[in-house]
């Protein structure tokens, strides 16, 4: 059965390729928006399934979860700039910003890809955040903490060191380059920053999302995320004025905006929207109703263009919206 839908998926993509092909023979040069961003979506999709099927299947694959997560990554490398784009630069541009597009002016294709993939992130963080029983963080609480900030220190103290190593091989005029010093904080906080999303699948596909350790890895690598994030508006904002205080109040803003989000979410609306998810709930036999399931769309997205405004990445106010309602798991369960 692997092997069968692996040929299917192969079939399709090749399908699109050819196709692809046979419009730059032809010169053709219009594209229909909605075809061009389809193409993208299946030769995207059916290549990660290819690659993450090639990966399960094997007969001595210890872990199968991870060998999928692990392929679905491999094939957006191979399908992006890296070798797809490297090898095939005008395949790539064919696929992926083509030109002639009606009413869709030259580089659009690109950043409507982008926006699709923001979107299933959001989706994702936000069952994510539903699966995880955030109980155990009551009496958890100091060593997540301080699971986080090691999660921040290492990393960080890790890219001080290593921006030594590549500013002089990356960096050929430093007068016209990036001073060291900016340099060496934008690598050191970037490695700083957690994969919250491949983590939180993994955990998931592991069936370990309801147990402690599992709730106390999520939890830590949210802080290390929104840690992160506060730290490179700050260190942004000092390159760009080139005054501390500036860039030390850009940063206590968010992390104040911060604390206030999570404390508010987590006294007034975590206690309102349960009691409205519940009412619902019980009033539909248990059943998530469409009314439901709209109202919990809407308040995901709603958290994550909070955070985006605040300056933290949209997924973690996606995770924190799945967070709040976890709390029920019939809900999760008709999610799912």
């Amino acid at each position: 059965a692997n092997g069968h839908h692996v040929l299917t998926d192969c079939w399709t993509s090749l399908g699109v390729l050819l196709a692809l092909g046979l419009v730059k023979l032809t010169g053709w040069s219009y594209w229909d928006p909605l075809f061009a961003t389809a193409a993208a979506a299946n030769i995207l999709v059916s290549g990660a399934r290819v690659v993450r099927r090639s990966g399960s299947g094997r007969m001595d694959a210890a872990d199968p979860e991870t060998d999928r997560l692990i392929g679905e990554i491999v094939a957006g490398l191979l399908l992006g700039p890296s070798l797809f784009g490297w090898l095939a630069p005008a395949w790539s541009t064919a696929l992926f910003d083509p030109p002639g597009l009606e009413g869709v002016p030259r580089g659009l294709m690109p950043v409507v890809v982008k926006i699709i993939s923001q979107l299933g992130l959001i989706l994702l963080l936000f069952v994510i955040g539903l699966e995880f029983d955030f109980g155990h963080l009551i009496p958890s609480g100091r060593a997540t903490a301080a699971i986080s900030l090691a999660g921040i220190a290492l990393p960080m103290a890790l890219g001080a060191a290593l921006a030594s190593f590549l500013y002089p091989r990356l960096v050929d005029d430093p007068s016209t380059g990036p001073a060291f010093g900016n340099f060496q904080l934008f690598l050191a906080v970037s490695m700083a920053i957690t994969a919250l999303p491949i983590l939180g699948r993994l955990l998931v596909e592991w069936g370990a999302s309801r147990t402690r350790v599992a709730t106390i890895a999520i939890s830590a690598a949210a802080m290390d995320d929104a840690m992160g994030w506060i730290l490179l508006a700050t260190i942004a904002a000092f390159v760009r004025a080139g005054r501390a205080a500036e860039a030390w109040t850009t940063g206590a803003l968010m992390a104040a905006l911060t604390v206030a989000l999570l404390f508010s979410m987590v006294a007034v609306v975590r206690p309102l929207a349960l009691r409205l998810v519940r009412a619902s709930l019980d009033a539909n036999g248990g059943e998530v109703s469409l009314p439901l399931l709209s109202g919990v769309l809407v308040f995901a997205f709603a958290c994550a263009a909070v955070t985006s405004l605040i300056g933290i990445f949209a997924i973690f106010g996606a995770f924190l919206a799945g967070a709040i309602l976890s709390g029920e798991n019939r809900l999760a369960a008709g999610i799912q």
